[in-house]
């Protein structure tokens, strides 16, 4: 990467100078960022329930749940294309300006639920302060796209783990002073925002300009190609959510709250296969560009192997001890459901493996591949989650999760083991490993 100027002292702990290939800087950096995110929504509920009571950490749980699935709206996926378009097709204010159409999008999306979702004054109170937060951070990935694109990725991550903290330390400084879930999470917004000014923004000059426009054509043509991908992201949030609204409309806001706590562990492994894959991206964009078949599957053989290793050690601890250590830190009553835990790990062994199917998609621009499976599973999780929760609990939302997981993944990675076996490989030389 050239940069353009020469940083300030306080840019240079966001940008130090790259040593060596980076793979491990990144790795890590990856790594701690993604921890960070994934246990933030795990933070945030757990205070809620210490501090506030069952009842608010349900309240707080469906605004997580809303919020993220706005989110998918505000993203528009566009992360992963923005940073494997190695060779800068499109400018960098041609992303923001498609960021910018996608995130007021978002926000008309979450005003109108909050006004006539039939929420009531709490639900809407927490959804409208962490539709902010979702908004900047969803802003904010334009910028982090553009300096993995410029091969720093441990820069982009030391500046989203910053914010992710400021959240996370604003919200449980004004929870413990007020008892007030939605005043801690507008106090957290804010404070995430405010980041966003004083990191991102000054790190423009060293990444190549960024000329702001009137979202145009370019802008248009970048919605349209990740409109697949971000359509599969909406309708996997559906997936996700789909229980979680029907343990809310069903069983009401505390049992909500046992359901949120058992649901998060279900994402530990597909947050571990996501930060062992973020760093392979740009690696795999330029493998399948050069056709070396190679270095493609040796990219895609780590993160195949940590999902595996991670899943059974996960379902392993979910069998033995996981409800009780969960029951013990949230404060809840979750005793009757181990097998509903170890139910939606499974599940998110799953996610993990869709998720890699859909970055060799992304990468191989065949994202549009990934619809009908995600089209098949969003389906399932309409019909079955509500009838499975009537009649099973919250055994029941577990198993209609994975039921429509389990579509999702074969979708997934058929399609992008298909698509790779048409890859115009180059062939290898006398002598090289094939």
């Amino acid at each position: 990467m050239t940069v353009l100027a020469r940083p300030s002292w306080l840019l240079r702990l966001l940008l130090p100078p790259a040593r060596g290939d980076g793979i491990a800087r990144d790795t890590a950096w990856n790594a701690a960022v993604n921890g960070a995110a994934a246990g933030l929504s795990f933070f945030l509920l757990l205070l809620a329930s210490r501090a506030a009571g069952a009842y608010w950490c349900g309240v707080a749980a469906l605004g997580l749940a809303v919020s993220q699935q706005l989110f998918t709206l505000g993203n528009f996926t566009m992360g992963g294309y923005q940073a494997s378009d190695v060779a800068e097709r499109r400018s960098f204010g041609d992303y923001v300006a498609a960021k910018a159409v996608s995130v007021c999008a978002m926000l008309l999306a979450g005003a109108a639920w909050v006004a006539w979702g039939g929420l009531g004054r709490d639900k809407a109170l927490c959804l409208a302060a962490l539709l902010a937060y979702q908004a900047s951070d969803a802003f904010s990935n334009a910028f982090f796209a553009r300096y993995q694109q410029r091969g720093r990725l441990d820069t982009a991550c030391r500046i989203r783990f910053a914010k992710i903290m400021a959240f996370a330390i604003v919200y449980a400084a004004v929870l413990a002073a007020t008892r007030s879930v939605p005043a801690s999470l507008a106090a957290a917004s804010a404070a995430h925002i405010a980041l966003f000014f004083a990191t991102d923004v000054p790190l423009l000059r060293l990444f190549g300009p960024l000329r702001l426009r009137v979202p145009g054509r370019a802008a248009f043509s970048i919605l349209l190609a990740c409109l697949p991908l971000a359509f599969n992201s909406f309708l996997l949030m559906y997936v996700n959510n789909g229980p979680r609204f029907a343990v809310d409309a069903a069983l009401g806001e505390e049992a909500l709250a046992a359901f949120s706590a058992l649901f998060m562990v279900s994402f530990v492994v597909a947050v571990c296969a996501d930060f062992l894959m973020n760093p392979q991206v740009v690696r795999l964009a330029e493998a399948v560009r050069a056709g070396d078949r190679s270095t493609a599957l040796r990219t895609l053989l780590r993160p195949l192997a940590a999902i595996g290793l991670l899943g059974a050690a996960g379902l392993a601890v979910a069998a033995t001890f996981g409800a009780p250590v969960l029951a013990r830190i949230f404060g809840l009553d979750l005793s009757p459901h181990r097998d509903t835990l170890c139910v939606a790990l499974g599940g998110g062994v799953l996610v993990a493996l869709y998720q890699l199917g859909q970055t060799v998609l992304v990468v191989l621009r065949k994202q549009a591949w990934g619809l009908p499976g995600m089209v098949v599973a969003a389906a399932v999780a309409r019909l079955a989650a509500r009838p499975f929760v009537e009649r099973l609990g919250l055994r029941g939302a577990a198993l209609s999760y994975v039921l429509a997981v389990l579509i999702l993944a074969a979708a997934s990675d058929s399609f992008a083991a298909l698509f790779l076996r048409r890859t115009a490989w180059r062939s290898p030389q006398p002598g090289t490993e094939p």
